[in-house]
């Protein structure tokens, strides 16, 4: 399997500000996020290695996926990684030159578009999401497998959250009841799906927020 990557990166310093992508007093955090997220997709999806306790060496491992390759989509020089970081994760920066940074995620699109014969599988993602574990594709390609291509599974973002009622809070919790209406009625569906994976039965339920900030598409569903 052969996966496209795109991520969408900004940061500009601005004094003042109350967003992560321009408050000057997070640049230190931000380039941690980025880099942690390139390293989480890496360390998932690509080779990986196991120590011989016997013969005390580390041996290869072939990675989840076949090939990934990572595309960091900035805008001019309004981002935080540098040369060597890109180079040691074989990370390739596509500077997207918009007027308006906030469309720089939409850049991924025409770049799918042109790589469209060339992958299987086509993610995006914003610069803070972590992938928790390798089989996050392989359970969207499976949905798809038995829903059909019209669908598209969206993972749950959680972030942990010490201070709140729960150490685990997932962040995308229900919207205004009514505000989704309208592009319901325009792509109808059903409202949970269901299926069984061995002794256990599984069940999705269409999204009452639809933004997680990340989506992976097969090559059938890109076209």
């Amino acid at each position: 399997m052969r996966i496209l990557l795109s991520i969408a990166h900004f940061f500009r310093a601005e004094e003042g500000s109350n967003h992560s992508s321009t408050d000057a007093h997070r640049r230190d955090q931000r380039a941690q996020a980025i880099r942690s997220v390139i390293d989480a997709w890496r360390g998932h999806f690509g080779p990986v290695s196991i120590i011989n306790v016997w013969k005390q060496k580390f041996e290869p491992v072939m990675g989840a996926v076949d090939s990934l390759d990572i595309i960091v989509l900035v805008n001019g020089d309004n981002h935080l990684l540098d040369a060597d970081f890109c180079r040691s994760r074989g990370v390739r920066l596509y500077d997207a030159k918009l007027d308006n940074p906030r469309m720089l995620g939409f850049t991924a699109h025409k770049l799918f578009a042109d790589a469209s014969n060339a992958y299987d599988i086509f993610a995006f993602s914003e610069d803070d999401l972590r992938p928790t574990g390798s089989d996050l594709i392989s359970r969207i390609v499976a949905f798809q497998d038995d829903f059909g291509w019209r669908r598209v599974l969206f993972p749950n973002r959680y972030e942990w959250n010490p201070r709140g009622p729960a150490l685990k809070t997932f962040n995308d919790g229900m919207l205004r009841p009514g505000l989704l209406a309208p592009y319901e009625a325009a792509l109808p569906d059903e409202r949970f799906l269901k299926l069984r994976e061995g002794a256990r039965h599984v069940s999705f339920q269409r999204a009452t927020n639809p933004h997680s900030g990340f989506f992976a598409i097969t090559a059938e569903q890109l076209s």
